[in-house]
């Protein structure tokens, strides 16, 4: 069992608070796109690997969704239809915290 200090958890918290200033605190989808970038750098190359695409789908707490997804979802519903019909891409979501 691992314990922590008190102290361990006030450094962390301000560490955090240092990095986070007001500037950033009010750039409205920061976090989605950081969240992004990570996703991308973590799955895209394994999904060209084995012949797929990969965006990333990310929605903050907030509600704010990244700019992949109204891409993803304006391209389904250009032709969601006519791709399901010749069956052509298959879709996988998965979901990380």
């Amino acid at each position: 069992m691992v314990e922590h200090s008190s102290t361990d958890a006030t450094n962390a918290a301000s560490a955090i608070s240092s990095q986070l200033t007001m500037e950033k605190a009010k750039d409205k989808g920061r976090q989605a796109r950081k969240a992004a970038q990570m996703k991308m750098r973590k799955y895209s190359q394994l999904a060209r690997d084995n012949g797929l695409g990969f965006w990333s789908l990310v929605f903050e707490s907030t509600g704010h969704m990244h700019e992949d997804v109204y891409k993803v979802l304006t391209m389904a519903a250009k032709h969601g239809e006519a791709l399901r019909k010749e069956a052509l891409v298959g879709i996988v979501f998965c979901a990380s915290w």
